[in-house]
């Protein structure tokens, strides 16, 4: 490798903290009664700290633009070091398309399973949440987008998950399955435009992917396109790497740039700045783990890390069974937060265990190895 060392047990753990992190902010949510609700409910002191802690796992979707930044770099990881080194590479579709579908269909229709399993239970026997009838909008507004129609069936099915506006039973969270589904499926043609000009590639295709952001009516593949800079900031992140040009001090470059992308996203009101913002937190916090020495925490962040996908793609389901369970059977979400706490332990270690039922056999060896490991 010509450029920066790169840690890639780093980034596999910064992996592990987005998919945690996720679940975390849906915990908080599903589980617990809310802010103003807690504020109005005579809390103890103690309280006071943790609830408004926790006003910091709001930020799942600003998560996931990390993901789509991270997803850029892996995959266009290896295509960017024969670019780098000036080689010639032969690009084959049919194995890129091959070596994807083996890698992330396998644990996408197990989570599709997990799905309808856990639904069923909690539409036969807590149903006030499914049926969105649980008297709070935001509640009932999600989940009446999802369920078990031809409109979310087929494109689940298809590996585009909430296309046409309707969720996979009660798995919003797949949503970005299928934005990531679209940028693996135009990879090969744009890795082909790459390889004749670095300008068309990272510049000239994501200024018309953003200028989408000013069509005058709503679509999910002009959604989709719009978002595709933030990945395609993976893919530069790792040519930039790669050839050396981003420098030893990457570590405090990717914090400036995160803390940019932050503030950015604070100020900003338009969606373009906070595609900007994306992109800057994003590669910020990229170029952060591909450098920065962890503390022994990292062992059990890189743990999760390999564990990610599995812990993504099924936490929703049983964290709204649960919720389904509080709400059905005492009326609403409990003041306190310990629910909350059980649940994430909950979310977390059925995300392990269904990653051993299935993940595990899909991986990368270097991946199986390590996972294994005690």
């Amino acid at each position: 490798m010509t450029g920066a060392k790169i840690n890639f047990r780093n980034l596999d753990s910064l992996r592990g903290i987005l998919a945690v992190y996720v679940a975390l902010g849906h915990c908080r949510w599903l589980l617990w009664s809310g802010h103003a609700a807690w504020l109005a409910s005579g809390y103890q002191p103690w309280e006071v700290v943790p609830a408004y802690a926790s006003a910091l796992l709001r930020y799942g979707r600003e998560a996931v633009m990390v993901f789509f930044v991270l997803s850029g770099f892996f995959i266009h990881y290896q295509s960017a070091s024969h670019i780098v080194r000036g080689a010639t590479e032969q690009t084959s579709a049919r194995s890129f398309y091959r070596r994807r579908w083996h890698r992330l269909a396998p644990p996408y229709v197990f989570a599709l399973a997990v799905t309808v399993a856990l639904d069923a239970i909690g539409r036969t026997w807590w149903p006030t949440l499914y049926l969105a009838q649980t008297g709070d909008a935001l509640l009932d507004q999600t989940f009446k987008a999802g369920g078990y129609s031809q409109a979310s069936v087929v494109p689940a099915v298809v590996l585009l998950p909430s296309s046409l506006g309707r969720d996979f039973g009660s798995n919003g969270p797949l949503w970005s399955l299928g934005f990531e589904a679209v940028y693996y499926l135009i990879y090969p043609g744009w890795l082909w435009v790459r390889q004749r000009s670095a300008v068309a590639a990272f510049a000239a295709l994501p200024i018309a992917c953003a200028a989408l952001a000013f069509v005058p009516f709503a679509a999910w593949p002009l959604t989709v396109l719009v978002h595709y800079p933030i990945w395609l900031a993976g893919a530069f992140t790792a040519e930039q790497l790669l050839a050396s040009r981003v420098p030893n001090r990457s570590m405090s470059l990717g914090l400036g740039m995160f803390v940019a992308g932050v503030l950015l996203y604070w100020i900003s009101g338009s969606l373009l700045a906070v595609l900007a913002a994306a992109m800057l937190y994003g590669v910020g916090a990229v170029l952060f783990f591909s450098a920065v020495r962890l503390p022994p925490l990292s062992v059990a962040t890189e743990f999760f890390g390999i564990r990610s996908y599995t812990i993504y793609i099924v936490h929703f389901p049983l964290l709204a069974l649960m919720s389904a369970y509080v709400i059905h059977t005492r009326g609403a979400r409990p003041m306190h937060g310990w629910l909350a706490v059980a649940g994430a332990v909950s979310a977390v270690a059925f995300g392990c265990l269904c990653f051993e039922a299935c993940e595990k056999y899909f991986l990368h060896s270097r991946y199986r190895d390590e996972s294994a490991a005690p």
